[in-house]
């Protein structure tokens, strides 16, 4: 499953169209800012709203320009069926440089970047 940083936007209505834009096959979650915000804080997942790079990038769900960014850590988590966490990684997964275009084309300087050098323990946050 994946877990939205981003609640603001995230509407399960913008997650439905993401997973069929995008392909993602797994559940797409989203929930109150405070209750995120409780379960990232929990898990050591920093979050924080940024201003949007200039030009801005244009939203894929909306056609209108972007009007903030999310930084948040990278990482995963692996956990058991009984929902015990097995493993964690606090950088994003290394995928040697490739992503879908249309994934790619979400990303900002920093995230591909980030995609352009992977490996690299001082790298930015892959943030879309």
């Amino acid at each position: 499953m994946e877990i939205t940083v981003d609640p603001g936007r995230d509407t399960p209505a913008r997650l439905a169209a993401y997973s069929k834009e995008f392909g993602a096959d797994w559940p797409l979650l989203t929930g109150t800012p405070a209750s995120l915000a409780r379960l990232w804080r929990s898990l050591g997942v920093s979050v924080q709203i940024v201003p949007e790079e200039q030009p801005a990038k244009i939203d894929w769900f909306t056609g209108k320009p972007l009007t903030y960014d999310v930084d948040h850590t990278d990482g995963y988590f692996l956990i058991d069926p009984a929902g015990r966490e097995r493993f964690s990684d606090s950088n994003p997964p290394n995928l040697h440089g490739q992503l879908s275009e249309k994934l790619t084309s979400l990303l900002n300087g920093g995230g591909l970047q980030n995609l352009d050098h992977q490996g690299n323990p001082n790298g930015h946050s892959l943030t879309h």
